[in-house]
């Protein structure tokens, strides 16, 4: 069978629906949806840079690339550290939920290793 974009979204879907419809609770399917779709999306990617080797690049490159993920991670770390003391320091509570900040850290982890590199290498 042939896997592209399209079936590995359909598979996020049908997961995330799956399990909603099991545990009852929206944050269970998109935790599965959302692995389901990493997943999917990271043996796409293996698979083509298998398939077409022919591309080398420079040592600059790969610099640069680990310089934005550095600098992604740090930025978003910095965000979520000023909005954890505005919200303990201003009122005395933590607004925030685990569910929130999980979500967070999966669309960092998404941006920093698998839509940035992209970029970068384009440029």
């Amino acid at each position: 069978m042939n896997v592209n974009y399209f079936n590995v979204f359909i598979s996020a879907v049908a997961c995330f629906s799956l399990m909603s419809l099991v545990t009852s609770d929206l944050r269970w399917g998109f935790l599965a949806g959302l692995v389901v779709l990493v997943g999917g999306l990271k043996y796409l990617r293996v698979q083509k840079r298998n398939a077409n080797d022919e591309i080398e690049y420079d040592e600059r490159v790969n610099d640069n690339l680990r310089k934005f993920t550095l600098q992604s991670f740090a930025f978003s770390i910095l965000i979520l550290l000023v909005y954890l003391l505005v919200s303990q320091l201003l009122f005395k509570q933590h607004l925030i939920q685990v569910d929130y900040l999980i979500i967070f850290i999966s669309l960092t982890f998404m941006i920093s290793f698998f839509i940035g590199p992209s970029i970068v290498r384009k440029r």
